[in-house]
C-alpha cells in the first residue's frame, strides 16, 4: 500500500508549488493583524513615498522628492505628525516650492491618516488645474498611486488602502464644504481663497467647523503668499508660534535670518546704484553681506548656508497649538541674489510694483502708502534756517532768554508723555502760517513733567524785541493721565491743555471736561481735555513739512543746528490705506518706527496754534503818518467834503472818501478782516 504524503513535508509542498503561496499568505496575515504605524513624514516623503515626474519637478529633473535644497520644508511636515499641533501657518514668497509642500502633506495624510481630507483651492478652476497638472502625474509616478483612480479626485475623492480619503475642491461656492466632515484640511493660497469665498464667510471658520468632530486629531494647514496686513494669512501667522530659518555665515559662523537689507550691489559715492537692474541681473553683481562680520557671500555660499541652517523660534512662550513659518525668496535656490536686487531696484520706480515685490518676493504684507515728501529726510534738510541756532538742551534751566527768528510773533508747545520721559517741541509762528521749530528735546528723570512745564513757562524774544510767553501748549495724556491733568491744571491760565487723539472724527478738535484724580483715585477737580482728530492735524503737519525751501506761506523751517534724531522722528509716520468693515478705504497715519515722539509733538503744537488762531495771523499793516496840513489841501477838502444832513453824522465810508480826496486819490480799497 502506498504511503500517504505528509502535508507539512517541505519537499511535498515544493513539488506542489505551495511554498511561495504560503509565504504570501503569512505576509498578508501579519500585515492584516499588525496595526499600521505612521512613519516619520520626512522619511516617508524623501524615502520614495512621493516621486515627482519631470513634468512637475523644478527645472524638469524628476525623481524622488528631496528637501536637501529646501530643508525648512521639513518643519511643517514634522509639525503635521506632532501631537498638540492643530494649525500650521506657512507665510511664503511665490515660487518657493509651496505647492510641492502642500502635495507632500496631502499625500502623506491620505496614505497614513484614517479619515477624509480636503485640499481647498481658491476656485473650481484652480482645483482642476492642480489635479490635472500636478496630482495625476504624481499619482502615476509614485508607489502609493498604483491601482488608485486619480480621476476620482474631483468627483467624490480617492480612498486609500489605509482608510484615508483625498478630495480637491474650490471654496468659491457656499455649498463647497457642506456635508463634508474632514480630519484634515489644507488651504493652498489662503489669501486668494478668502477673496473667492468672501460671500460664504470666513474659509478658516468653515474649515474649523468641518474638523470639529476629530478634536485634537484634526489638522488645518494654511499656506499662502500674504497680501495685506489686517486680513488673510498674515494675522494668522502673527498669532501663531512663529519660526524663522537662520543660516550660518561661511566666514564667522554666526546664525542669522536672510534679510533684504543685507543684499548689496555696486554703488557710487552718493550711495546710488552704479549699475542698472538689467546689468546687475545679467552680470550677477549682487552679493550678501553678513550682519555680524560683514563678510561677502556668493550665491553658492548662500545655498550651502541654507542647507546647514536651523530653525529659530520667535515666540517660545506661546503654545504649540498653532505653528507658523515665514520664508522669503532669499531662501529659494531657484532665485539668485542678483535677480532679487534687480527686482527690488525696478520696483522702487513704481508704488504698485513695490507692493507686489513685498508680497511675492519678501512674503510680507503690503502697506498702502500715500506718497509724501514729509517722510523724506533729504527734503526736510532743505528747510533749515542757517541764521537760527536752536538753544542748548538745558536752556530752560538758565536765566538767559532765548531769541526766536525776527519774523516770529507767537510761540506754542507740544508734549508727548511716555512712561519714563517727556518729549517736547516749541514752534514759533509768523504771518500766514509760516512757522519754525525753535527747540526740541526730552525731559528725563524724576519730575520730568514739572520740568517740561517749567520749559513751557519760559519767555522768548520775538519780532521787534518783544518778550512774550507761549500762547498755548498741549500735552498728551495717554500715559500717566492724572499726572498730566495735575500739571496742566497748575498752568491752565497760561494755556497748557491736556489732549488725546482719536482716529475717526468729524470735528478737528472738541473740548470736554474730565475729572482729575489724586494718587488715591479721589476726584479733586475738573480739567478741560482737548480731543484731536489726529488724521486732520497730521495732514496739516505733513502739508507744512512738504512746502518748498525758503520763506513763504505755511512753510515749516528747521533750525540751523538740528539734533540728529529730529529728522528720524519727523519721518517716522506714513499715511496708509486701511479697509473698513464695509470695504471702504480710509487713510490714516501709522508709525513705522518707535521714534515718532517729536512727530506727535508737532501735531500737538499745531493743534495748540489752531486753538488760539495763530494759523490765521495776517501781516501787520504799517501805520503811515498823516502829512503836514497845507492851506490849499485844506481848502480842497472843505470844498469837496460831502455836506452832512442836520441831525445825521457822516458815515465811516463818507469820512474815508473825504480823506482820500483830500490826499489827491479817489481809489478806496475794501478788505474784510
Amino acid at each position: 500500500m502506498r504511503r500517504a504524503p505528509i502535508i507539512g513535508d517541505p519537499s511535498y509542498l515544493e513539488r506542489r508549488g505551495w511554498v511561495d503561496a504560503l509565504r504570501r499568505l503569512r505576509t498578508a496575515w501579519r500585515r492584516a493583524w499588525t496595526p499600521r504605524v505612521p512613519p516619520d513624514p520626512v522619511e516617508w516623503v524623501e524615502g520614495g513615498g512621493v516621486v515627482l515626474p519631470s513634468s512637475v519637478a523644478a527645472r524638469g529633473i524628476g525623481g524622488r522628492l528631496s528637501f536637501r535644497a529646501r530643508p525648512y520644508w521639513r518643519l511643517p511636515l514634522r509639525w503635521f505628525a506632532q501631537e498638540g499641533v492643530e494649525t500650521i501657518v506657512v507665510e511664503v514668497a511665490s515660487q518657493c516650492g509651496k505647492t510641492t509642500l502642500d502635495i507632500s502633506l496631502a499625500l502623506y495624510a491620505a496614505e497614513w491618516l484614517a479619515g477624509p481630507g480636503l485640499v481647498l483651492m481658491p476656485s473650481e478652476e484652480h482645483a482642476e488645474d492642480l489635479v490635472r497638472d500636478r496630482l495625476r502625474p504624481i499619482f502615476q509616478a509614485s508607489p502609493f498611486g498604483k491601482g488608485l483612480k486619480s480621476n476620482d479626485l474631483r468627483l467624490g475623492g480617492v480612498s486609500f488602502p489605509g482608510g484615508g480619503n483625498l478630495n480637491v475642491i474650490g471654496v468659491g461656492s457656499p455649498n463647497a464644504l457642506k456635508g463634508r466632515p474632514a480630519r484634515w484640511v489644507l488651504f493652498d493660497e489662503y489669501d486668494e481663497a478668502i477673496r473667492y469665498g468672501a460671500s460664504a464667510g470666513s474659509p478658516l471658520k468653515r474649515a474649523e467647523t468641518r474638523t470639529r468632530t476629530y478634536g485634537s486629531l484634526r489638522r488645518i494647514v494654511l499656506t499662502s503668499t500674504p497680501t495685506v496686513e489686517d486680513k488673510g494669512i498674515h494675522p494668522e501667522y502673527d498669532a501663531s508660534r512663529r519660526h524663522e530659518w537662520h543660516v550660518p555665515c561661511p566666514h564667522c559662523g554666526a546664525f542669522q535670518k536672510l534679510d533684504l537689507d543685507r543684499v548689496k550691489w555696486p554703488r557710487n559715492a552718493e550711495g546710488d546704484s552704479s549699475a542698472s537692474p538689467a546689468e546687475i541681473k545679467s552680470q550677477k553683481l549682487a552679493w550678501y553681506e553678513c550682519a555680524s562680520c560683514e563678510g561677502q557671500w556668493s550665491d553658492a555660499d548662500r545655498l550651502r548656508a541654507i542647507a546647514a541652517g536651523r530653525v529659530h523660534c520667535l515666540d517660545p512662550d506661546r503654545p504649540t497649538l498653532s505653528m507658523g513659518l515665514h520664508i522669503s525668496v532669499l531662501y529659494s535656490p531657484d532665485v539668485s541674489l542678483s535677480e532679487t536686487a534687480a527686482a527690488f531696484l525696478d520696483a522702487l520706480e513704481d508704488p504698485e510694483k513695490l507692493k507686489q515685490f513685498r508680497n511675492e518676493w519678501l512674503a510680507e504684507p503690503r502697506r498702502e502708502i500715500v506718497r509724501t515728501t514729509s517722510t523724506d529726510q533729504a527734503h526736510l534738510a532743505t528747510l533749515q534756517l542757517p541764521d537760527y541756532q536752536m538753544p542748548a538742551p538745558d536752556w530752560w534751566q538758565g536765566e538767559e532768554t532765548p531769541r526766536a527768528p525776527d519774523w516770529v510773533r507767537a510761540v506754542t508747545w507740544g508734549f508727548d508723555v511716555q512712561g519714563s520721559e517727556v518729549w517736547g517741541l516749541a514752534r514759533g509762528w509768523g504771518d500766514h502760517g509760516e512757522n519754525c521749530i525753535l527747540w526740541c528735546g526730552s525731559f528725563r528723570g524724576a519730575g520730568d513733567l514739572d520740568h517740561a512745564a517749567q520749559a513751557y513757562c519760559r519767555e522768548w524774544i520775538v519780532a521787534g524785541g518783544e518778550v512774550v510767553r507761549p500762547r498755548a501748549g498741549m500735552m498728551d495724556s495717554g500715559y500717566r493721565t492724572h499726572e498730566v491733568y495735575r500739571v496742566c491744571s497748575l498752568h491752565r491760565a497760561r494755556g497748557l491743555t491736556p489732549s488725546k487723539g482719536r482716529l475717526d472724527g468729524t470735528l478737528p478738535m472738541s473740548m470736554s471736561a474730565v475729572d482729575r484724580q489724586d494718587a488715591n483715585r479721589r476726584a479733586v477737580g475738573r480739567v478741560d481735555l482737548a480731543v484731536l482728530w489726529t488724521t486732520y492735524w497730521q495732514d496739516l503737519v505733513a502739508a507744512t513739512l512738504e512746502a518748498g525751501p525758503g520763506r513763504g506761506r505755511g512753510v515749516c523751517h528747521m533750525p540751523g543746528n538740528p539734533p540728529s534724531y529730529l529728522f528720524r522722528h519727523l519721518t517716522a509716520e506714513r499715511k496708509v490705506a486701511v479697509k473698513g468693515r464695509n470695504n471702504q478705504i480710509t487713510y490714516v497715519w501709522k508709525a513705522h518706527s518707535h521714534e515718532n515722539h517729536l512727530r506727535d509733538c508737532m501735531v500737538y503744537s499745531h493743534a495748540a496754534a489752531g486753538m488760539v488762531r495763530l494759523l490765521e495771523l495776517r501781516a501787520i499793516r504799517p501805520v503811515v503818518a498823516a502829512p503836514e496840513p497845507v492851506e490849499p489841501a485844506q481848502e480842497i477838502a472843505k470844498a469837496t467834503a460831502p455836506v452832512a444832513t442836520p441831525g445825521r453824522p457822516l458815515s465811516g465810508m463818507a469820512r474815508l472818501v473825504a480823506a482820500r480826496k483830500a490826499q489827491g486819490s479817489t481809489a478806496v480799497q475794501m478788505r474784510r478782516i
